[in-house]
């Protein structure tokens, strides 16, 4: 019998004897890659335009030259030449009518080819015009300006069919047709009537038709003419073409985009927002060229480059306002205006004589700057910079005219000073009440730093040497007065540079070395340090108003003493010479220099517990160190009567003598200092 299996037994499942092993699912297999064709714009190009444009440009120079060849054969009568040239251009229209039409019936058909042989049609004209004037002289100027205008009114009605390609082609031939025909033949005046006329058209046609490409032409070609002017040595036509392509890159800003623009790498947005800036800064900075070409004139008349670069000024804040060029034109414009003045002077240095003209358009250049610059009102982000331009362009054309004069202390030199000094602070005023906080405004304080170089290099011009100290700290005073009015930050600059230099000047040979000297009285000296040191402590006192215990204040307030310290060693010396003339030793006298710097410490020496400022609290110290080491090294070591280097002899009676002044009186004063300090 079959007996029963365990339970456990029963429960157990059968295993398999041989369990497959699980592998991985395979990666998915990425697709083949296909290779992308390479882009051959240059090849699509040259197939589907290039060929159309040389042939177009072909046929127009043909045009062209078959209008020169006729006019150097005397087989051809010249009215049978000039019929057989028009005849020709009707024949290259009519051919691209009926091209354009073909395409029209059957597109895309070949635009192109149609536009080439109107653009080379319409040049034939040109050429046509140009010889019934210039060559056979069978019209005279107006009728060949009528001629050339019907020309133009052609090209514009044939660019409405055509197209941009039409008015690229038409405007670069008609601009190079005086070249290629021979420009001697021109006259000049024709000829600058000639290229204004195809600038025109050119300008004009881009922008009725919104074309970017004909308008970059139209601009290229007046540059070439400019180039060739310039190397013909024509002044007047460089002029007048830079000024052509300045006007006309502005004028295009007048014709808005449309939102239905295709795109391209010219399009009309770009060559809107673009090209008046473009125009404006290119026709100024070439302008350099004719400064060099006038400074070679024996007469150096400025006349025509200062006129046309200030009206490029005045045209760059116009665009600037109309928010249709960018600051930076404001800029380049003005640099460029400053730059020419100072090409013509360095190209003119060694010639006997300025231009006759050069200092009234120089002042009139400094006065358009300025008005320029504030009536440009540019955006918050670039008020600095235009403030600069105009501030520091004005300033350097002032400057430059003032230093250009043949007596510099002449009125024609310190009175353009004096009143770019007052327009400035008018402008600084005007760029104050643009902004919320007109005493940190940076637009404002270059203009306030630029009138305060003016008045200040008037007062140089102004002033004889000896009173200059007086009134460099009469400038102090009147900045620091402004200060305290206006709440200015720079003004405390300019307060404190003049301080300096009214200190320079009082120890400069003209006054100190003068008055030693005995050419200076005595007294006069005296008067104009003690006034000039009244006016720098007036300029401390109405600083401190407007700013308490700041360095600029206390700063004016030292320089005062200074001056102050300077009369009396001036005084001192007077007093050591005696009613007869007779001076003292010269260690009596650096006695008396050491006890009036250390008593001018004595008075200054801050008291206990008050407030005052950096200097306020050192400025004492200061004074009275140095009157110590002054007695250090002069009288005890280089003057001392037993064994300096030029050992002084002892004069006067015991106890009084020049010892007891060299040591006794300064060591008394230092120890009344300590003890008011500590006890």
């Amino acid at each position: 019998d079959d007996e029963p299996l365990p339970a456990a037994a029963a429960a157990e499942p059968a295993q398999p004897l041989d369990e497959p092993m699980r592998m991985p699912p395979a990666a998915a297999t990425p697709p083949p890659r296909v290779a992308q064709p390479r882009e051959r714009k240059l090849e699509q190009w040259v197939a589907q335009n290039g060929l159309a444009w040389l042939g177009g440009a072909l046929v127009a120079l043909g045009g062209i030259f078959l209008v020169s060849f006729a006019s150097q054969q005397a087989w051809f009568t010249p009215q049978v030449q000039l019929v057989c040239a028009m005849l020709l251009g009707a024949a290259l229209i009519g051919a691209s009518e009926w091209a354009r039409r073909i395409a029209t019936k059957q597109p895309p058909g070949h635009p192109l080819v149609a536009a080439m042989l109107a653009g080379a049609g319409v040049v034939t004209f040109y050429a046509t015009a140009w010889a019934a004037h210039g060559i056979y002289e069978l019209v005279d100027l107006p009728v060949a300006v009528g001629l050339l205008t019907l020309c133009a009114a052609l090209l514009l009605g044939l660019s409405f069919l055509h197209g941009q390609a039409l008015a690229v082609l038409a405007v670069t031939l008609a601009l190079l047709a005086p070249q290629l025909t021979g420009i001697d033949l021109w006259p000049r005046l024709a000829l600058t009537f000639y290229i204004g006329g195809v600038a025109i058209a050119g300008f004009g046609v881009a922008a009725l038709q919104r074309w970017g490409w004909a308008g970059a032409a139209t601009m290229l070609g007046l540059y070439f003419w400019f180039a060739v002017a310039i190397g013909a040595g024509d002044v007047r036509r460089a002029l007048a073409v830079a000024s052509f392509a300045a006007m006309g890159g502005v004028a295009l800003a007048f014709r808005k985009p449309v939102s239905t623009e295709p795109p391209g790498a010219l399009s009309w947005t770009r060559a809107h927002a673009h090209m008046p800036a473009t125009a404006i800064c290119i026709s100024s900075v070439l302008l350099l060229w004719t400064w060099i070409g006038v400074a070679d004139l024996p007469s150096g008349v400025v006349g025509g480059p200062a006129w046309v670069a200030t009206m490029f000024v005045l045209l760059a804040a116009a665009a600037v306002r109309a928010r249709v060029a960018a600051p930076l034109t404001l800029t380049v414009a003005v640099a460029s205006l400053v730059v020419g003045f100072l090409v013509y002077v360095q190209a003119r240095f060694g010639v006997p004589a300025l231009g006759a003209d050069f200092y009234p358009f120089i002042l009139f250049g400094a006065a358009v700057i300025a008005l320029s610059a504030v009536a440009a009102r540019p955006g918050r982000e670039q008020r600095v910079l235009i403030a600069g331009s105009g501030a520091f362009g004005a300033a350097l054309l002032i400057a430059l005219a003032a230093s250009t004069r043949e007596n510099w202390h002449h009125f024609s030199a310190w009175i353009p000073l004096f009143m770019g000094s007052v327009l400035l602070f008018v402008a600084a005023w005007f760029a104050a009440e643009e902004t919320h906080q007109p005493s940190k405004d940076k637009a404002a304080g270059l203009w306030l730093a630029a009138a305060a170089a003016l008045l200040l290099l008037g007062v140089e011009s102004a002033f004889p040497a000896a009173a200059r100290p007086l009134a460099h700290a009469g400038a102090a005073a009147l900045f620091a007065a402004v200060l305290a009015w206006r709440g200015w930050s720079m003004m405390r600059f300019a307060a404190l540079f003049a301080a300096v230099c009214a200190l320079g000047h009082a120890l400069s040979p003209a006054l100190i070395g003068a008055t030693l000297v005995g050419a200076n009285p005595i007294g006069d000296a005296l008067l104009i340090l003690a006034a000039a040191s009244a006016f720098l402590f007036g300029a401390s006192y109405l600083a401190s108003r407007a700013e308490p215990r700041s360095l600029g204040a206390e700063s004016l307030g030292f320089a005062g003493v200074i001056m102050l310290l300077i009369g009396v060693f001036l005084a001192l010396r007077a007093l050591a010479a005696g009613a007869d003339g007779a001076p003292l030793s010269t260690f009596a006298e650096i006695s008396l220099r050491i006890l009036a710097l250390i008593a001018a410490g004595h008075v200054l020496m801050a008291r206990p517990g008050r407030e005052t400022g950096l200097i306020g609290a050192w400025r004492g110290h200061a004074l009275m160190g140095a009157g110590l080491l002054y007695a250090l090294v002069a009288p005890a070591i280089s003057f001392n009567p037993w064994w300096g280097f030029a050992p002084a002899a002892v004069t006067g009676p015991l106890l009084f003598n020049t010892l007891a002044l060299a040591f006794l009186a300064p060591a008394a004063l230092a120890l009344a200092a300590a003890r008011r300090l500590y006890d």
